[in-house]
């Protein structure tokens, strides 16, 4: 029975996660759709503030419940193959989170709070956004990578 509760607790942190990381795309666009560094510095002043309360706290709650579950039947639950891939996946996931999504969201936030926003302001927000789009991109794509994993759990052979 303690396993069942851990994995309600784990897949319930997962939808949340995945769903509060994948809405970032929609924030993004509809802020910049407003053509006004206001509307977008609260857009990205928001998306932080997501990471910060949603994303976090879940991978917290992901990693812990996992635990649970290889505690409740045994740890070598967690030696799996495509358990350790997806460890590894997150790992990568979170360095580009880490290393380089959240200090270019600070970059963002800190170019958008300007009182004055001028042409070359907007150019170099260009520029940023393409930066965006790669690491929050990477960021998103892998932990849905990672569900694939945990859903087919595949015969994957690189520890015997």
């Amino acid at each position: 029975m303690e396993f069942i509760i851990w994995k309600f607790i784990h897949i319930f942190a997962v939808i949340i996660f995945l769903g509060n990381i994948a809405t970032g795309f929609y924030w993004q666009y509809n802020g910049e759709k407003q053509a006004n560094h206001r509307v977008l510095l609260a857009t990205f002043e928001g998306l932080h503030r997501s990471d910060q309360w949603i994303t976090n706290p879940c991978i917290a709650v992901i990693i812990l419940s996992g635990l649970g579950m290889g505690y409740a039947v045994g740890f070598e639950l967690l030696l799996q193959n495509w358990i350790l891939l997806a460890y590894l996946f997150m790992i990568i996931a979170a360095l580009a989170y880490g290393l380089k999504l959240t200090p270019l969201h600070e970059r963002i936030i800190a170019l958008l709070d300007r009182d004055e926003f001028s042409d070359q302001n907007w150019q170099e927000y260009r520029s940023m956004k393409q930066s965006w789009y790669i690491w929050a991109g990477t960021s998103t794509l892998i932990p849905f990578a990672v569900l694939v994993l945990m859903y087919f759990k595949p015969a994957i052979s690189f520890i015997s």
